[in-house]
C-alpha cells in the first residue's frame, strides 16, 4: 500500500522535472499500517541517487503489533491442512511469477542491480523458494535439497523424545545443542 507524493531534480539541461514518490506502509494483521510514531526513511535510487519511495521507520510499536497479529493468526494457519497451506504458498509464487519482470524492474530500482540479473536470477528465486517450502510442507522428513546446483536447502526435524524433560533442546532454524540435563 502506498500514497503517491512528488519531488522534484534538476534534469541535465537545468530544469526541474517532477518524481512521483511512493510513501510505502507496513502491513500488519492483514491492512496498511502507518508507523506507530509517524516516521518514514526515505529510499534512494542507486543509479540516480534520487528518492523514489518513503517506508516506515518502525519502532517497538509497530513490532508488537505485528508480532501479536501473528501470534494470533498462527492457530488457524496452523489448523489448515498442508495441501491448504502449499496451496497458498504455490499460489503466491504463480502471482509473482505472473508479475516478473514487475519485480525484476523494483528489485532493480531498489537494489541498483541490473534488471537482467534481477529477472533472471532474485526473482526465480524467490519464486523457487515458494514452490519448495510449499513441497516441503506436504513431506516430513529431514534431507538436504539441491536448487539446481545453485543452493542446498537443508531440513533439519530432530525428534524430541516425549521424556524430553529432561532433554534441552534449542532450535533456530538448526539443531544448535542438545543436552541431558542431569
Amino acid at each position: 500500500m502506498y500514497l503517491q507524493g512528488t519531488c522534484h531534480r534538476t534534469t541535465s539541461a537545468g530544469k526541474l522535472a517532477r518524481m512521483s514518490v511512493e510513501t510505502l506502509s507496513h502491513w500488519i494483521d492483514g491492512r496498511a499500517a502507518p508507523p506507530a510514531q509517524g516516521r518514514y526513511l526515505d529510499v534512494f535510487e542507486p543509479a540516480t541517487g534520487m528518492v523514489y519511495a518513503r517506508c516506515p521507520d518502525g519502532s517497538a510499536a509497530d513490532v508488537e503489533a505485528a508480532v501479536a497479529a501473528a501470534r494470533s493468526a498462527a492457530p488457524a494457519w496452523a489448523a489448515l491442512p498442508a495441501r491448504e497451506r502449499a496451496a497458498c504458498l504455490t499460489g503466491i509464487a504463480a502471482r509473482i511469477r505472473e508479475r516478473l519482470e514487475d519485480f525484476a524492474r523494483a528489485e532493480s530500482r531498489d537494489t541498483g542491480k541490473p534488471v537482467a540479473l534481477a529477472r533472471s536470477v532474485d526473482i526465480p528465486r524467490a519464486i523457487a523458494n515458494l514452490e519448495f517450502f510449499a513441497a516441503a510442507i506436504q513431506t516430513w522428513h529431514s534431507e538436504a535439497h539441491d536448487m539446481d546446483g545453485r543452493a542446498i536447502n537443508i531440513t533439519l526435524r530432530p525428534e524430541v523424545p516425549h521424556f524430553a524433560p529432561r532433554i534441552l533442546v534449542k532450535f533456530l532454524g538448526e539443531v544448535n545443542e542438545v543436552k541431558e540435563l542431569r
